[in-house]
């Protein structure tokens, strides 16, 4: 599975990783992320430990694009019927 992740490990005594570590508001730690293919989204996120069997089928299951469909984007605006 190394070609499909780059691996990231944050120390979260150390300041910096963990307020990188916050930023993805995962919850208390350890913690998994993963990105989407584009690095735009997060794909999946679990707080707490995973046993192997868990971490490998969630690690197969977003190793491929397909698995991860990004939320649809939400209108800043709603039309208004004119009333005159």
């Amino acid at each position: 599975m190394t070609e499909a992740y780059v691996c990231l490990y944050l120390d979260a005594s150390r300041l910096a990783d963990r307020q990188l570590a916050d930023s993805f508001e995962a919850g208390p730690l350890p913690a998994l992320v993963l990105s989407d293919h584009s690095r735009a989204y997060q794909a999946y996120r679990h707080a707490g430990a995973l046993d192997n069997a868990s971490l490998t089928a969630v690690l197969q299951k977003y190793s491929r694009a397909e698995a991860f469909i990004p939320p649809p984007a939400v209108p800043l605006s709603q039309p208004v019927p004119c009333r005159t």
